[in-house]
């Protein structure tokens, strides 16, 4: 017997029965042993019964290897008598390369065939085809370009039956599997040919289309979910508002985050640098060129600096809470002749803006285009078309400017060349797309007859984030995945698209930050190309049933029937109680007062709301509970009973989901030893629901390794009230309905600050948390206000969670001179002033006529 290698001369002897499908589309996924443990797949062919091997066996599929760490089965072959062919991967080493090895019972050589390094990525689909032939005993193996052959001797199968993945066949078993997809594999004997496409994308019954002889997939991973079904990839923290640069070539994800530098690597799925710079460790404003042409990786500080390489070591200014911003989401593009990034539009202090500004080596200008006008705008999303030309797509603003004359939601694409420095409107079709906001940048699809963006709502704090398939001929839209569920504050959440060609992949990248804490989260999801919609997804599915994701929640989004989303006093919701250093005089508006006497407005009266006295939980004002009897049983909680119950409730308002187990113990009992802390957590959780045994409707429910606080059958919460009426109030419309709204909150939040003397460290960041978006709504709705005498009263409120909030200070002091109560304003000012120096041990730095009405 010998075994050698041959030129290939022709690309695959047997291809004639292959399905293509729909594109990339299709297949099955083996997870490795490693990352399966019990749940490893196999693909039984056919699952009852054997195929039959006449003169030959031919032997074609399609396979994708994508884990370069993990030995283990690919293929075994079992004829009826015995005789094996096993296909297995090898990982290299150090110095050495990657193989397949080929190995049969009937010889003591093996096949060896390296495989190059380009097809050890994710979706690097290559044909793999054997064939056999009983009369000269000739093994011939094609795959990555190559022939290679073996010599069997004498054959005396007559049937055989296959098995992708795990194996446990008559005294054989195995679960050593590495990660690898498989499709279209077709057989062929004689004159019968058999196919599974593996075009489908939910069961375990693997279609075979000639003959009916399916085969049995146990434990499946459906390529085609994929496809449709976002994946979270990693997750990791860094400072606020980072800058993220993508390198396209190398699939890694730089993000700088003020003091902290981190590279993520997204086929690896992990962080392969992190810098940290103790000197930067302040907030800062940063972006970063999202899609890059070459190999350029830029950043800046967008309120306007010089180009920089990804470094915690440049140089920015700190911001200022109340630093005035005007370039919340603004667009970036790369000008590659000029080795220039030019930025388009943006949003800040209640303005919409057009103008395209350039960052260079120098520093920072503004740069005149000509052509089409684009209409005030941020969100708006650039793709690289060609030749330094780019589209820029849809975004929120509206024609003038002026956040006060409403707020569209763009559908409308533009070109701009950035060599020529000109703008041409291709098509505004509002008509075609309602109420989605895009974010995140365009990616171009490869016949360049459309584009990929993601869109989710823009009238919503909970948001569903989609891929959307844009036409760039006629602007029709195709929503083309699942959804993503996270939340999204305007200037405190980004999201971000990404493509990879070689891998075929799309990468979702969210950024959640907190600028009190100086924070930010980051999570990554991903797509496999060709992405395919929710009816696409059905046609794959046996019956038309879909089986949903398991780790994303899907909730489409609609494309039609959505309401106008009004944006009302977009704020950025930071405040600081110590002024800079230097005197900065208030910013002059317009008043927003109605002329009149001040006699003549109206009086700040509060109608009367419901307290309920049964099954209530009340918060505002410090800690009550009520039974169904009415009795008040807050008495019956400990101390740590209660820091239980309010960590508990308020984890979802600071983190968006429930907390887990762990983080609870590590939360509640964070010294304690693992089995301590688990037993602790069992008696107090039992203690708390016996006492809440006394009220209808309130219950501690662990589901799913979560803790949550449920309020059903009419149960009462007004914290939950509170959370409720501030969704309603970022949506409402209608100034008659917002003034209701706000009413009902006030009379919430005037009962006092949130849980009262109840105090925990963990607890006590919570509640600033809580109380900083109490000041937000209440400074918003003043700032909105035309009545000076409400003004005052909602100034005094918020003094009453922060008796140095500097905006209620100037909200306050203008209403009082509006009403001509000027000494009374000057006496405001200075008992700010006087509590100003009490604690900070020095003067308040703003004079009392910088205040300007």
């Amino acid at each position: 017997m010998s075994s050698r290698f041959v030129p290939l001369v022709i690309a695959v002897i047997f291809l004639s029965f292959r399905a293509f499908g729909q594109g990339n589309v299709g297949g099955l996924d083996f997870m490795s042993s490693e990352k399966a443990l019990e749940n490893t797949a196999t693909l039984t062919l056919p699952q009852e019964g054997f195929l039959p091997f006449k003169e030959d066996f031919q032997l074609n599929f399609e396979i994708d290897i994508h884990d370069c760490t993990t030995f283990g089965n690919i293929l075994r072959i079992v004829s009826e008598n015995g005789h094996t062919l096993d296909i297995f991967y090898r990982p290299g080493g150090a110095s050495s390369q990657p193989y397949l090895k080929l190995v049969t019972d009937k010889s003591a050589g093996n096949i060896i065939i390296p495989i190059p390094s380009q097809y050890l990525l994710e979706n690097q689909w290559t044909d793999f085809s054997i064939v056999i032939s009983k009369d000269s005993g000739l093994l011939t193996a094609h795959c990555f370009g190559e022939e290679f052959e073996q010599d069997l001797g004498a054959v005396d199968a007559d049937e055989i039956k296959m098995f992708f993945g795990m194996c446990n066949y008559k005294g054989y078993a195995t679960k050593d599997i590495p990660s690898f997809s498989v499709r279209n594999i077709g057989y062929k004997s004689n004159t019968l040919e058999y196919l599974w496409p593996l075009q489908q994308a939910e069961g375990e019954i693997a279609y075979e289309e000639n003959h009916h002889r399916h085969g049995q997939a146990l434990n499946p991973n459906w390529s085609a979910q994929n496809h449709h079904h976002w994946r979270p990839v990693i997750s990791t923290e860094t400072n606020f508002h980072p800058a993220l640069i993508y390198q396209q070539k190398q699939n890694l994800l730089n993000i700088v985050g003020g003091s902290n530098y981190q590279v993520l690597d997204l086929d690896g799925k992990a962080i392969i640098k992190q810098t940290d710079n103790p000197k930067n460790n302040a907030p800062v404003f940063l972006a970063g060129l999202k899609s890059n042409i070459g190999e350029a990786q830029y950043m800046v500080d967008i309120r306007g600096s010089k180009l920089s390489k990804p470094s915690p070591w440049f140089s920015a200014k700190q911001m200022n809470a109340k630093e005035k911003i005007d370039f919340w989401h603004t667009t970036l593009m790369e000008d590659t002749d000029r080795q220039e990034l030019i930025s388009f539009g943006g949003y800040g202090w209640y303005q919409y803006n057009n103008s395209f500004r350039r960052f260079n080596a120098s520093g920072v200008d503004t740069v005149q285009f000509s052509g089409d006008k684009i209409s005030p705008r941020y969100f708006a999303s650039a793709g690289f078309l060609k030749n330094n030309e780019y589209l820029i797509y849809g975004g929120m603003g509206n024609h003038s400017g002026d956040q006060a004359m409403g707020t569209n939601v763009f559908h409308d694409l533009y070109k701009v060349n950035l060599q020529t420095q000109s703008v041409e409107k291709l098509w505004d079709l509002p008509e075609l797309k309602a109420d989605l906001l895009n974010s995140g940048n365009l990616v171009i699809a490869a016949d360049s007859a459309s584009f990929y963006t993601l869109v989710f709502e823009a009238n919503a704090y909970e948001v569903n984030i989609q891929l959307a398939n844009i036409d760039i001929a006629t602007g029709a839209v195709k929503i083309v995945s699942d959804a993503i569920k996270t939340k999204f504050k305007d200037t405190e959440s980004d999201i971000e698209l990404f493509y990879q060609p070689q891998s075929h992949k799309f990468y979702a990248v969210i950024v959640h930050s907190d600028y009190n804490d100086n924070t930010a989260e980051i999570e990554v999801y991903q797509l496999h190309g060709d992405p395919i919609g929710l009816a696409d997804l059905k046609k794959l599915s046996p019956g038309g049933f879909l089986a949903t994701s398991k780790t994303v929640p899907t909730k489409p989004l609609t494309l039609l029937g959505a309401v106008i989303f009004l944006v009302t006093g977009v704020s950025f919701g930071v405040y600081r109680k110590k002024s800079q250093t230097s005197e900065q005089p208030v910013k002059k508006v317009s008043s927003p007062f109605l002329v009149k006497m001040p006699e003549e407005y109206e009086a700040f009266k509060m109608p009367a709301i419901d307290r309920p006295q049964k099954n209530a939980i009340y918060l505002f004002g410090g800690m009550k509970v009520f039974s169904r009897e009415g009795e008040e049983i807050s008495a019956q909680m400990t101390e740590k009973l209660r820091q239980l119950f309010l960590t508990i409730l308020f984890f979802p308002y600071a983190h968006g989901r429930y907390i887990n187990s762990q983080e609870l113990a590590e939360v509640m009992w964070p010294m304690a030893p693992k089995n301590k802390s688990k037993n602790n957590r069992s008696i107090s959780i039992r203690r708390l629901r016996l006492i809440l045994e006394a009220c209808d409707g309130i219950e501690v429910i662990y589901k799913s390794n979560e803790w949550k606080i449920s309020f059903t059958d009419g149960a009462y919460c007004d914290f939950e009230v509170f959370t409720t009426l501030k969704s309603q109030l970022k949506q409402c419309e209608s100034p008659k309905d917002k003034i209701e709204l706000f009413q009902q909150l006030y009379q919430v939040v005037s009962q006092g600050e949130v849980v009262g003397s109840i105090r925990s460290e963990w607890l006590e960041d919570h509640m600033a948390h809580i109380r900083s978006h109490i000041i937000e709504q209440l400074i918003s709705f003043a700032e909105e206000c035309n009545n000076p005498v409400w003004v005052c009263e909602i100034s005094d409120m918020i003094f009453k969670f922060d008796n140095l909030e500097e905006q209620a200070l100037d909200l306050k002091v203008r209403a009082l001179m509006h009403l001509n109560k000027l000494v009374q304003a000057r006496n405001e000012f200075d008992r700010f002033s006087k509590n100003y120096a009490k604690l900070f041990g020095e003067a308040y730095n703003k004079s009392f006529n910088s205040i300007e009405v």
